[in-house]
């Protein structure tokens, strides 16, 4: 521990020359990355990582990210909880950037730490939905939407009966994402559906028709591709376009079960992975 903190102090009268000496930015990086027990430094760490995730260029960014989550994955809620919130608006700040290595990483350590500091209730969680949902609504490569629907399905599995009150954006951002003819983009999509079906089931039969009619034609869509193109695909491509249909029969099963008077709640045997 007094070697730590002796490092530490050392570090701290070199820091200020960080951004011309790669390897005061080296030395801090294998410190976090090996220290066991980062919780009495937090502060001291923080005031290190902060001014790299603020950083004008992206590398150093992403590297202050990847900081945080080390930190987030080793302290605990009730170590974390006086910095959450300033490191939330940091990582927040970052989705606005169109550099996909660095919304990667953000998104990952967004939920990381949600899910250590947001213990009672779900503000932070909703807020992040609304961010994310807004952020989805923009025009975005494929890698990008793979990135954000993912971390959506995530928030979505942690909240469970909660996402209800984000039902008909989430929706719609699944009938948007759905006309995208990517087996890699579709699956997290369709999983996303069959989480809100699992979770939301009493507010799905207003929108059943509509989600039929979303499916019947995505199904189609995908099926064409898979005739167009399947003498190019590779093989793990060919294996996740061929079992598309399954996953679009199971959703659709269980939506026209939630529209019979009286249903219960439907067992879906979608295996939903991350």
């Amino acid at each position: 521990m007094e070697g730590e903190e002796k490092f530490l102090e050392d570090l701290k009268k070199r820091f200020s020359v960080w951004e011309s000496e790669p390897s005061v930015v080296e030395e801090l990086s294998n410190f976090v990355f090996n220290c066991k027990n980062p919780a009495p430094h937090l502060n001291t760490l923080f005031s290190f990582i902060l001014p790299l995730s603020q950083h004008f260029e992206t590398e150093n960014k992403v590297l202050g990210v990847r900081l945080f989550n080390d930190l987030i994955n080793k302290a605990s809620g009730k170590e974390l909880s006086p910095h959450s919130e300033a490191i939330y608006l940091v990582l927040q700040h970052n989705l606005f950037y169109k550099e996909f290595k660095l919304v990667e990483n953000t998104l990952f350590t967004m939920i990381e730490l949600l899910d250590k500091v947001e213990r009672h209730g779900f503000h932070r969680y909703n807020l992040f939905v609304e961010t994310v949902l807004k952020e989805m609504e923009r025009s975005m490569t494929v890698d990008f939407r793979i990135a954000y629907m993912t971390t959506l399905l995530r928030l979505a599995e942690k909240m469970q009966i909660h996402i209800v009150k984000h039902l008909r954006k989430v929706l719609f951002v699944i009938y948007s994402y759905l006309q995208w003819p990517d087996g890699k983009l579709c699956k997290p999509t369709l999983f996303l559906l069959n989480t809100l079906i699992c979770y939301c089931w009493p507010r799905i039969p207003p929108h059943g028709h509509q989600i039929l009619s979303q499916l019947q034609l995505s199904e189609a869509i995908f099926n064409e591709k898979l005739q167009k193109d399947r003498d190019y695909m590779t093989r793990p491509e060919l294996t996740l376009y061929q079992s598309l249909p399954y996953l679009f029969q199971e959703l659709r099963m269980g939506v026209m079960a939630l529209m019979i008077p009286d249903a219960t709640p439907p067992v879906i045997t979608v295996h939903v992975d991350n």
